[in-house]
């Protein structure tokens, strides 16, 4: 027996759709099918309205064809005619309401003007939306994102923090560069200070630095974060105490390489922050030989300047000389 999407490619080239009205059955469907059925010359031939009748009528085929939306979106929706998609997903809502094919069909895979008017009118509609939950609105708001769908992701910003899921956006939000945001009118959603809490909570520091840069308030934020992760004692006001602290750590650990790939983007940090270091920054938080000379060790050849100790001179021209 020929698959149903054979017979239909056929009938739609000799005009005979009669063919496909004899081999029609729900089971029969498949993603090839929906793409013949509803593509343009399917809606010329009068294919895609007898399909959208038969789905008005047959409830089981209004559930195969949810499970092909669901499974099958992203491809079947670009290359559909979107008038008769339109239809064949208000069919489903009137049958199974909307669900999570429906749902991401819409918003993810459909153009998106096309899919902010959509979303418009299920707001309108009292308990449209009642089957969708977070998990659901976090899925979109993130493809939205990796899509560049700006208008659907500040509608799911919306709708998200509608439904008290503030906390959901920012998990979402957090990972966008600061730029981003900006350019894109999102940072509404996510204050800088908000962003940079997120990251080091996921201790993703670098990222946080990178948001935090320029603002000593939120560089702070970061630099605390990063003692506690280290579970450093004693003073962490300054760059120069966390490096100090770091690197009293790694010379009392006996396995350090294991020590700082363990920590490796709490140390990443640390180690810029030194090595940006110009002369003032180094005199006032470089606060003894010991630590001068190891970020001399890390490339920051000005730190010598303050470097006292005597004792020291061997062991920088040992450095210098690869000893």
């Amino acid at each position: 027996m020929q698959a149903l999407e054979v017979i239909t490619k056929n009938a739609l080239k000799t005009g005979d759709i009669a063919d496909v009205m004899s081999a029609f059955h729900p089971a029969a469907m498949s993603p090839e099918f929906l793409i013949l059925a509803f593509s343009d010359e399917g809606r010329s031939r009068g294919l895609s309205e007898l399909i959208l009748t038969i789905l008005e009528r047959d409830a089981k085929a209004v559930f195969v064809a949810n499970d092909l939306i669901l499974q099958n979106a992203e491809w079947i929706c670009p290359n559909v005619d979107q008038h008769c998609l339109k239809r064949m997903i208000n069919i489903i809502k009137g049958v199974m309401g909307i669900g999570k094919a429906t749902y991401y069909a819409v918003l993810k895979h459909m153009p998106e003007s096309f899919a902010i008017i959509q979303l418009k009118q299920w707001d309108n509609e009292r308990n449209c939306l009642t089957r969708i939950n977070t998990s659901m609105r976090e899925s979109v708001l993130a493809d939205a994102l990796a899509k560049s769908r700006f208008r659907i992701a500040h509608a799911m910003c919306d709708a998200m923090l509608a439904a008290n899921e503030s906390v959901e956006v920012g998990q979402v939000l957090k990972d966008i560069p600061r730029a981003t945001l900006k350019e894109t009118a999102l940072d509404k959603y996510i204050s800088a200070e908000r962003q940079t809490l997120l990251l080091c909570q996921a201790k993703a520091y670098s990222q946080a630095m990178r948001v935090a840069e320029g603002s000593e308030r939120m560089e702070t934020i970061v630099r605390q974060a990063i003692s506690g992760q280290f579970e450093f004692k004693g003073a962490n006001e300054t760059w120069g105490d966390l490096f100090e602290n770091l690197m009293t750590r790694v010379e009392e650990t006996v396995d350090q390489e294991r020590l700082i790939a363990r920590f490796k983007s709490a140390a990443t940090v640390i180690f810029q922050k030194v090595q940006a270091m110009d002369a003032v920054t180094t005199g006032r938080e470089l606060r003894n030989d010991r630590i001068r000379f190891l970020a001399y060790q890390l490339g920051l050849e000005h730190a010598l300047h303050d470097v006292k100790d005597t004792r020291y001179h061997e062991k920088i021209l040992g450095h210098d000389l690869g000893l």
